[in-house]
């Protein structure tokens, strides 16, 4: 049961929330993450609670949040802004970082999803008819950044996560085309 927890922001402004769950390996204690991102912009606080506590904690205060919340390696990252650099908050010392993106040499933009695939942080660049699949080698090392496979999509198709990951090599993607859910799955070299 956690304890009671308010909006930082005043009466009235509307925020959505993003939660993040997990563990701190020094004190040896889960947390729980919540990110309240104001409906009016993408600017964020977090805040923290310690489960077996009863009180919440303000940890950072004007955070950018684009996209979804990923967990990996003790951290929950996210991407700050359009231009995709990615925040992880860290777990252990309740502080945050960025590191760049991939360069994933292409003029077009491409729009991206964060996932996680055999405990490595991996980005999925979709563009308008393929979806690169790139994977950080070294957690944290932004020139470790390697490109797993490049999957072939319809133009229709949208919403790419990577779910999965074999030992003989195969990406489970999951996608959305023409308003349904799908699953496929693609070897990479």
């Amino acid at each position: 049961m956690l304890s009671s927890l308010k909006s930082p922001y005043q009466s009235g402004i509307s925020a959505n929330v993003a939660y993040g769950f997990g563990y701190d390996t020094i004190i040896e204690k889960y947390k729980v993450v919540v990110i309240f991102i104001k409906a009016s912009g993408n600017k964020a606080k977090i805040k923290v609670h310690d489960l077996g506590t009863n009180s919440w904690r303000m940890v950072q205060d004007d955070v950018l949040v684009h996209g979804t919340l990923t967990f990996v390696k003790d951290t929950l990252h996210w991407f700050e802004d359009i231009d995709y650099n990615i925040v992880f908050f860290n777990f252990v010392n309740d502080s945050y970082q960025k590191f760049t993106h991939p360069n994933y040499g292409l003029e077009i933009e491409a729009s991206v999803n964060l996932s996680v695939l055999r405990d490595f942080l991996c980005i999925l660049a979709r563009r308008h008819d393929f979806c690169d699949v790139w994977q950080m080698k070294h957690y944290g090392n932004e020139e470790s950044w390697s490109k797993l496979c490049r999957v072939h999509f319809p133009s229709l198709v949208s919403l790419t996560k990577a779910i999965w990951i074999s030992t003989d090599d195969q990406v489970m993607l999951v996608y959305v085309a023409l308003l349904r859910m799908n699953v496929a799955i693609f070897r990479y070299q």
